[in-house]
């Protein structure tokens, strides 16, 4: 299990960018619908986010938003997904 403590705003956006950076180096092997993912992060981890928020970011249309350049909020939470998986 591990612990997700939400330390500032972006948190679930974090997590987010995440499942988004493990699917695209290849690790996610199905689609699977926001309520699977979430599911899926449920069984590790721990987190207080608002159950439908936590579905809503790994909804298609939200991971579509993570698909970004450099000058989008968003991508800085990619870059950080990126190195925390650099060398899996």
């Amino acid at each position: 299990m591990y612990l997700f403590h939400k330390q500032h705003k972006g948190g679930r956006l974090y997590t987010g960018a995440l499942y988004f950076v493990l699917n695209e180096m290849g690790y996610v092997s199905k689609a699977l619908d926001g309520p699977q993912i979430a599911s899926l992060f449920n069984s590790f981890l721990i987190h207080n986010f608002e159950q439908g928020s936590f579905i809503k970011v790994f909804q298609p249309e939200e991971q579509a938003q993570f698909d970004c350049g450099p000058n989008d909020q968003r991508y800085k939470y990619i870059s950080q997904a990126r190195l925390l998986l650099k060398g899996f």
